[in-house]
């Protein structure tokens, strides 16, 4: 028995998480706007909005921030400008709990082949996340608004929307065929 019990003993001891990163070193990134670029002829203008921990804080004195912070980045590609958003976003950042994507109608008209394309080529895409298109008005404005209600713009433009489908029947989802 005391064969046994002591690899075991070892064993357990030895374990342990090789990939773990604490919150205060990775930006989650749960929304994403995509406009047609300001300061470029051609592009992306690409709007994060990132958690905010220290809203989330135990601690009293750190609890008077907004619990999104939204950074806005131009680059040629979609990944040229993800990539220029670690010179603005101070930690590793993270999309694997993107929950909202929103791509202005001037955007959209030119096409989003090239934006459903380099989210289903990227490793920590979700495959189920839901697109919206803005209409009169830009993504990154869009996901700066702030209800007096609910504080996170993304959850609060799906649960209206939720609640349009429900109550009155209109802006059903639509699922992309490929």
């Amino acid at each position: 028995m005391k064969k046994l019990i002591i690899p075991l003993l070892i064993i357990t001891t030895l374990t342990s998480c090789s990939n773990y990163k604490d919150l205060n070193e990775i930006g989650v990134i749960t929304s994403l706007g995509i406009d047609k670029p300001i300061e470029h002829e051609k592009g992306y203008r690409l709007t994060f909005q990132v958690v905010n921990p220290n809203s989330f804080s135990n601690n009293s004195s750190s609890t008077t921030g907004l619990p999104l912070i939204n950074y806005t980045m131009e680059g040629e590609t979609l990944i040229d400008a993800y990539r220029k958003s670690s010179t603005i976003i101070p930690r590793e950042n993270v999309v694997s709990h993107l929950s909202l994507v929103v791509i202005s109608e001037e955007q959209a008209r030119d096409g989003i082949y090239t934006i459903f394309d380099s989210f289903e080529r990227g490793k920590q895409a979700r495959p189920n996340m839901p697109v919206y298109i803005s209409r009169e008005t830009s993504a990154e404005l869009l996901l700066s608004l702030i209800e007096p209600i609910e504080s996170n713009p993304s959850k609060s433009i799906i649960s209206t929307s939720e609640n349009n489908k429900v109550m009155y029947g209109i802006s059903a989802p639509q699922q992309m065929s490929k």
